[in-house]
């Protein structure tokens, strides 16, 4: 197992920078920092701005400690690797607290408490005493460092085994600071008695494993560009109970970037342990913040829409269902459905729309049966396929003719992603199409054109009709409202935007920037 602690002196800027380096704040975490666990510190994330992408790692969950006196201020949090997730986490837990006042040890997000089974991990940012002379919150950190003290005591007489990892802001001995610095001249003698008891009866990982080091530091000045000269101080920890020093494998000072804080991360490696048995995110677990959770009735109700394709088998009609995105606000769409010898009912949504009429016998289709090949389940037979044809003349289908199937195409400002055309001998026409994009509509009851989809579909009453290139140029007229009418179609058939009314109730003016640049279209392909 492996984790790693870091103070980061703003934990957002940090992770956007290693997202941008590395691909991912998730890559991050599991190739570059190997880590099942990381602590981070000075994470400086007010409780009522934290964002998903920060909250929500894919494969980690995140538990977090706000400061509550001051927002922005302090704060730790602790990710987890899914499979190690803890049986119980609290934030802010030392005794002693309470009040709610300055010096309560309880309002400043500094501690995050996460029971893994094996241990319990202390997520710990220590306060600093202030500068010498004054020292001002000398008491307060003193107060905080016996809370964390009893806290440890009380877990290892239960029986737990206890890590603490972070930012202790106290150095041990001469060897952990430069010695430009003075141990004694930067910390007073109350904070160093207490390091010296703390580290008698609890074990520091690192100088357990690195004895003769002298110069393995972990924060320095950024402002004299001190990291350049090495001239800083140990001051980040991991730190477990003598009962569990056998479990420790390894135990470093890693190098990361140091314009992305002034301290760099620790890590700790421990043998294999056992994962916490299967359960329920705890209360403070990512997974259980309200607002970052999925709409579950989201994926139930896009499942309700869907795009169908409509075809011939043996003179009757079949439709056959594919996922789909939902209708757009335009619209609603209603389904199709089977139905001996009856007309389907017509599909209407914003993203498709079908026009169909019931198909006579002795087509093409039982043409193609009788001749033993494999219809395909769209009913339509691609090797019988053909484009529609973007020239002057007429596009009626001769009795027997085979399927058309128009592909995808962008004309007029709309993407038209499929169209299909099944007549009969009888000169009956089923036409399916879909589109996406546009600005016109297409009459329910009767075939009309469809401006800015790019297709115009075949007339439901006779099954005759134009290309829509031709179309426009032989019967474009001037309609009353000033928007241009095919002669022929539905009145329902227009280019541009439909009038009509805004939100405020006031009559919504045309786009007659569209219908000029339209209008000059057509004036340039007859000239």
């Amino acid at each position: 197992m492996h984790i790693v602690s870091w103070n980061v002196n703003g934990l957002p800027t940090t992770l956007k920078e290693a997202s941008y380096h590395h691909g991912s704040v998730e890559n991050y975490f599991a190739q570059v920092l190997k880590a099942d666990i990381v602590c981070f510190q000075e994470a400086k994330v007010r409780e009522d701005r934290l964002e998903k992408w920060l909250a929500c790692v894919p494969g980690y969950e995140s538990f977090w400690a706000f400061s509550q006196n001051k927002k922005g201020y302090s704060g730790v949090v602790t990710y987890v690797k899914e499979g190690f997730s803890p049986l119980d986490a609290a934030a802010d837990c030392l005794p002693g607290g309470g009040g709610g006042g300055e010096d309560d040890i309880t309002q400043e997000g500094r501690v995050m408490m996460t029971d893994h089974g094996a241990f319990v991990l202390f997520n710990i940012y220590v306060p600093n005493a202030g500068e010498k002379p004054l020292r001002p919150r000398l008491d307060f950190k003193m107060k905080f460092l016996n809370a964390l003290r009893a806290k440890c005591d009380e877990l290892v007489a239960s029986g737990r085994h206890v890590i603490v990892v972070g930012d202790l802001n106290v150095s041990h001995t001469t060897a952990d600071i430069h010695s430009c610095f003075g141990l004694h001249k930067v910390y007073a003698p109350e904070e160093l008695a207490w390091t010296d008891s703390f580290l008698s009866e609890y074990v520091d990982a690192w100088r357990h494993l690195h004895p003769d080091v002298s110069d393995g530091f972990t924060c320095w000045n950024q402002k004299k560009s001190a990291r350049l000269f090495n001239e800083g101080a140990r001051i980040d920890f991991t730190v477990c109970d003598k009962g569990f020093k056998g479990q420790l494998v390894g135990a470093e000072i890693l190098d990361t970037p140091d314009k992305w804080s002034d301290h760099t991360a620790v890590s700790l490696t421990l043998k294999d342990q056992p994962p916490p048995p299967p359960h329920p995110p705890v209360a403070l677990s990512s997974k259980r913040i309200r607002q970052f959770q999925e709409d579950r009735g989201q994926s139930k109700l896009t499942a309700l829409f869907s795009k169908r394709k409509v075809g011939v088998r043996g003179g009757e009609k079949y439709s056959r269902t594919e996922e789909a995105e939902p209708p757009s606000k335009k619209g609603r769409g209603s389904p199709l459905k089977k139905d001996d010898g009856e007309e389907l009912e017509h599909l209407k949504s914003g993203r498709a729309k079908a026009l169909e009429k019931t198909v006579g016998e002795g087509g093409p289709v039982e043409e193609i049966e009788a001749s033993g090949k494999e219809i395909p389940e769209s009913g339509v037979e691609p090797e019988h396929a053909v484009g529609l044809r973007e020239e002057e003349g007429t596009c009626a289908m001769p009795s027997g003719a085979p399927l058309q199937e128009t592909p995808a195409g962008n004309v007029n400002g709309g993407m038209h992603r499929e169209s299909s055309q099944l007549a009969t001998g009888d000169g009956d026409v089923v036409h399916v199409f879909e589109r996406t994009g546009g600005l016109g509509t297409v009459d329910s009851e009767s075939a009309g054109t469809l401006n800015g989809g790019g297709v115009d579909p075949v007339s439901a009453q006779d099954g005759k009709g134009l290309p829509a290139r031709s179309r426009r140029r032989a019967s474009e007229t001037e309609s009353p409202g000033g928007s241009k009418a095919l002669s022929g179609f539905p009145s329902k058939t227009l280019v541009g935007k439909k009038r009509g009314r805004n939100r405020t109730g006031k009559p919504q003016k045309p786009d007659t920037r569209t219908q000029l640049k339209l209008s000059n279209f057509f004036a340039k392909k007859e000239r």
